[in-house]
């Protein structure tokens, strides 16, 4: 993980050392891989919006497992990462549960 990391640095990229051409391909390469996730993201986006449409003003009702699972990944995200996305509920309720539901 510590490796990946130190690739991923800003101080790797403008290393002397690597070709200009390393870094460029290296640049080009994680432009692919963020493009790749954004359509992931965007795909996933649509298909929640579609079922949430379907399920009109209905409530959703979750188990315990399933909000501690929401509650622990929207935790890790954060709320205003949470509020960018489409999600099945608020991220006020998701950030509620992960202080609510025990563990």
């Amino acid at each position: 993980m510590v490796r990946i990391r130190k690739l991923l640095s800003p101080e790797w990229l403008c290393d002397e050392h690597h070709s200009p051409t390393l870094q460029c391909l290296f640049v080009a390469f994680c432009g692919l891989v963020n493009q790749h996730r954004t359509g992931l993201i965007e795909f996933q986006s649509a298909q929640i919006t579609a079922l949430l449409e379907k399920l009109g003003k209905n409530r959703i009702l979750l188990t315990d497992d399933q909000r501690r699972l929401q509650a622990v990944k929207g935790k890790s995200i954060g709320r205003k990462a949470l509020q960018e996305l489409t999600t099945i509920v608020t991220a006020d309720t998701i950030l509620r549960w992960h202080r609510e539901v025990p563990t």
